[in-house]
């Protein structure tokens, strides 16, 4: 009786390997004939031409058909990548007529005239023959020579169609553990969970500050259109506000340009301080006031009326007047908007009505 236990890592690692010897059908223990492992110098590959998810049972009911005594093969591949041992190494089995003595036998079930072997099937073939090469119990198997297909010993067309002297042959890929798709790799949860928690945060410090940036954008555009709409209600009653407003509306179109509420700001401020410096500029003593205001009215004879009115205002205007170099953007356009629009809303809005 031969009873030889094996014991394979790299299979019972990844839940692969089922030493089915006592439950298959038949007698795994005595038949053939035993034979030691010097006499052993192939690891042949079969293929079981039944269909993928064929059974060990199954193949072990085939076997008790042809009246044989037990399973002819030492081991059986089944789909899932399990190795099933059968057949006890230490008998000959039915492998190979003529040299089944010197033959273990590996069964991967399917029809690889038809399909390929499983990803599975493929590791798992590896790894069963890689134990047998790596033993020095089995002096005769040295390398990836001694590993044949069955029609490299008898004409035969197993096992299948693509084992050798193809581009993509099924002999490489179990030599070299090659899967027909690659593997996945194992998702590390931990690291993903903390990636994805780094993420969040850095999502949420951003998504905070895009809020509070557009909060204050929309503020700002807030008060600009309230700025704009006084600006405009002003600017369209005296004589020459007309162009000067003709002016801010080209500079309005250039907000999209400017990219910024700011800069817009400043630009119109600019534009209304300009104006003030220039039309309305405070003279520094009272005779240049008086000649500024005659010289007005040289211009605008028939509109002698309006000049008592600008010059009592004009007190007003420099009472006014304060250091704007320190101000914030929003506090030079405040102060030009306090020194125009009640200026023109009290001053100038009778200008025109003569």
């Amino acid at each position: 009786m031969a009873n030889t236990p094996l014991h394979i890592p790299s299979l019972i690692d990844r839940n692969k390997w089922k030493d089915y010897r006592k439950e298959i059908w038949g007698d795994s223990f005595n038949w053939s004939w035993n034979r030691t492992t010097k006499q052993i110098e192939y690891l042949v590959i079969h293929h079981s031409v039944t269909a993928h998810d064929a059974s060990p049972d199954y193949i072990a009911q085939l076997h008790k058909n042809k009246g044989w005594g037990g399973i002819g093969y030492h081991f059986l591949i089944t789909k899932d990548g399990v190795v099933w041992y059968v057949g006890d190494v230490g008998t000959a089995r039915a492998n190979v007529a003529g040299m089944n003595e010197q033959v273990i036998g590996i069964c991967v079930i399917g029809d690889f005239t038809q399909y390929n072997p499983s990803n599975d099937q493929i590791k798992s073939a590896h790894d069963l023959c890689e134990f047998f090469l790596d033993q020095a119990n089995w002096p005769n198997l040295k390398n990836w020579e001694d590993v044949v297909g069955h029609k490299e010993l008898k004409a035969t067309a197993c096992p299948g169609t693509s084992w050798k002297g193809v581009s993509d042959s099924m002999y490489e890929r179990i030599k070299n553990r090659i899967p027909y798709t690659p593997d996945t790799p194992p998702v590390d949860y931990k690291v993903k969970f903390e990636k994805c928690s780094k993420g969040r945060g850095e999502l949420k410090t951003k998504h905070d500050e895009l809020e509070k940036r557009f909060k204050t954008a929309e503020a700002t555009l807030t008060i600009i259109k309230e700025w704009k709409e006084k600006i405009a209600i002003a600017l369209g009653i005296g004589v020459d506000w007309p162009k000067i407003l003709d002016q801010i509306n080209e500079d309005t179109k250039r907000l999209d340009e400017l990219q910024s509420y700011e800069k817009y700001a400043i630009l119109i401020t600019s534009k209304l301080n300009e104006l003030l410096s220039r039309d309305f500029k405070m003279p520094d003593d009272k005779d240049n006031l008086l000649s500024s205001l005659d010289e007005y009215k040289g211009l605008e004879s028939d509109r002698k009326t309006e000049v008592d009115a600008l010059q009592s205002k004009a007190v007003k205007l420099e009472k006014a007047k304060r250091p704007i170099d320190k101000l914030k953007w929003h506090e030079h356009f405040i102060l030009a908007i306090k020194k125009l629009i009640p200026f023109i809303k009290k001053g100038g809005d009778t200008v025109g009505k003569s």
